[in-house]
């Protein structure tokens, strides 16, 4: 069976319109660059840097079929520009018609005239729908810049930063990486690594806590383990189930372990797991917490989901 080149031609013009006319759609739709890249957005498993590689490629080929297929097929083309003395004129109404409307649209496109402006705007529209508080970034591509560098913006030691995204087992943090390898390597959005780095500020200092900070700590854990609990629901866990026992921070490790029936030795081995190190059964929950830029509430959810897990 012979290579019929012109049939082919038109059939992967006629492919390569479809994937450029949905990939077109779908980044008509989809939210701006940094939201998508901040969340991490994707449709039908693609990203939208994956959507716009798809776009761009096809739209190229695309082009250069058409001119392959007007090649092909120039005579047929120039017949459509002749009149009834098979002479090109502008006369030909299908000509004349094709190019007024084709200006006309070039036209009220530059100068956004409705209703070819509504198109455009709908677009915007759609794009700042994507645009809430929790959705956009809190500094812009913020996603681009390394862990030392976001740490230096919201004013966090970045030491303290490493040890809190360890607490919540995210693997290969290094100061150098930016937020979107980080969240890549660990299957995460970076606006999950942002969420987990945003704490209370009186839990980001180094120094050792005063008599007086700490007994207004202990006044307002209520607050500061309502809070935990939101941010902790928020990044993927769910509400612990031991709201009898109150003010957990001033319980030891050990207290707290028998209070919710968890194996000691389990619950410092999953500590050590996540980058706490070697942690003493007598040191308060607080103590523990604060060193690994955790709030104690965060803590404790991170310990009861020992006693969560299902048996094997």
């Amino acid at each position: 069976m012979s290579f019929k080149t012109r049939n082919f031609v038109s059939l992967f013009i006629a492919w390569t319109g479809l994937i450029s006319i949905i990939s077109g759609i779908i980044l008509y739709l989809a939210p701006a660059g940094r939201v998508a890249f901040w969340v991490d957005w994707h449709f039908w498993g693609l990203t939208k840097k994956q959507w716009e590689a798809v776009h761009t490629v096809s739209s190229f080929f695309l082009m250069i079929f058409i001119v392959w297929h007007l090649i092909l097929n120039w005579k047929v083309f120039v017949n459509y520009m002749k009149d009834k003395a098979k002479k090109i004129s502008f006369t030909v109404p299908e000509l004349s018609s094709s190019i007024l409307i084709a200006i006309v649209l070039t036209v009220m496109s530059i100068y956004s005239i409705p209703p070819v402006s509504y198109i455009m705007d709908f677009g915007e529209y759609l794009t700042q729908s994507w645009e809430t508080k929790t959705a956009s970034p809190i500094i812009p591509h913020a996603e681009r810049l390394t862990l030392k560098e976001f740490c230096a913006k919201i004013n966090l030691p970045v030491e303290r930063a490493i040890k809190r995204l360890s607490a919540y087992n995210v693997k290969n943090v290094s100061a150098d990486k930016t937020l979107e390898e980080i969240a890549k390597e660990n299957n995460l959005a970076p606006k999950h690594i942002s969420d987990i780095l945003n704490f209370p500020k009186q839990f980001n200092k180094t120094a050792p806590v005063s008599a007086e900070e700490n007994s207004a700590a202990i006044s307002n854990e209520k607050s500061e383990q309502s809070a935990g609990r939101m941010r902790y629901r928020q990044n993927g866990n769910h509400p612990s189930n031991f709201r009898g026992l109150m003010y957990i921070g001033k319980m030891t490790l050990k207290e707290f372990c028998e209070k919710t029936g968890i194996d000691i030795t389990k619950a410092k081995s999953l500590l050590k797991s996540r980058g706490f190190g070697e942690v003493d059964e007598n040191t308060v929950l607080r103590d523990i917490a604060r060193k690994n830029g955790l709030i104690p509430i965060e803590l404790g959810e991170m310990i009861y989901s020992l006693k969560e897990k299902k048996p094997e």
